[in-house]
């Protein structure tokens, strides 16, 4: 789309008013948005349907798995943390199947076509404005390793006070008969706190690493601005050509962001796989 903005940009700027060709541009570029539409729609309704119908099959199993394990295993195993696994863990299975899957094909497509064509423009000018983007996928893997970190600790967490209060409410009368209330309630706050601790630090860095990829953006958008705008003023590159350009610039950044993300949601995939395994692993009968 860029590539028909510049044509549409340069053949109105060379056309004389009422020309038959300033239609031209327009409607193809109508014509593109629209497979754009259609393609996504595609994509929406295979690779992310086929990943939730790859998630409701994994928690039939899993589950129907766990009606076949005898009484003791749930006695040595906590439910708030085979719920986690039915939950969260399957989610992340889903996510690197549909997702992951979907932003390992749509970074290279992007960056292999936007480079291209961005070095058909202006060679010097590409290389000139990928000098900051290369340090987006650094920046990704590093909060992507924090932010996975925490986040695997929240999940604990959650799982944790699930089963603190499961225990509470399947014991209760217990706890009403050693006046046990103050002691327990007292226990639910502390977990609580420290499962508010963890989330805060999860939203900590989730708001630096949103402005952080801004700023590498933004310095390649400079950089085009200063350079590629003094070309424009010369006259060695076209309106329309300095419009794709900033166009294709703007693309790169969601590919090269997944690159990092990609690489931090398999990890947290195969290591929800290794989860959900030791449950199907376990053999019927074992404790």
């Amino acid at each position: 789309m860029p590539w028909l903005i510049k044509g549409g940009i340069d053949t109105a700027l060379r056309a004389k008013e009422g020309s038959a060709a300033l239609l031209t541009y327009p409607m193809l570029i109508v014509g593109a948005a629209a497979l754009q539409g259609f393609f996504r729609f595609c994509w929406r309704i295979n690779i992310h349907g086929f990943s939730r119908r790859c998630e409701a099959d994994l928690r039939d199993v899993v589950f129907a798995h766990l009606q076949k394990l005898p009484l003791s295993y749930f006695q040595y195993h906590k439910i708030g943390d085979l719920m986690s696994r039915l939950t969260n863990d399957i989610h992340a299975v889903r996510e690197l199947m549909g997702f992951g899957s979907l932003a390992i094909v749509d970074a290279l497509v992007v960056i292999v076509f936007s480079l291209t064509l961005m070095t058909a423009i202006d060679p010097w000018l590409t290389l000139w404005s990928m000098m900051a983007m290369p340090l987006i996928p650094v920046v990704v893997r590093y909060f992507g390793r924090l932010i996975f970190r925490w986040s695997r600790a929240t999940q604990d967490q959650v799982s944790e006070m699930s089963a603190y209060t499961l225990e509470n409410f399947s014991g209760i009368r217990v706890v009403q008969a050693y006046a046990q209330e103050e002691n327990q309630i007292s226990g639910f706050n502390r977990i609580s706190s420290e499962y508010r601790e963890k989330t805060m630090w999860l939203a900590t860095l989730w708001g630096i690493f949103w402005p952080l990829m801004q700023v590498h953006a933004g310095i390649a958008a400079t950089i085009v601005l200063w350079l590629g705008g003094r070309q424009v003023l010369a006259g060695t590159m076209s309106l329309g050509e300095f419009v794709a350009f900033n166009g294709y610039l703007a693309m790169l950044t969601w590919p090269l962001m997944a690159i990092g993300y990609t690489a931090n949601q398999y990890q947290r995939g195969t290591a929800a796989l290794t989860r959900i395994a030791e449950v199907l692993d376990m053999p019927v009968g074992a404790r």
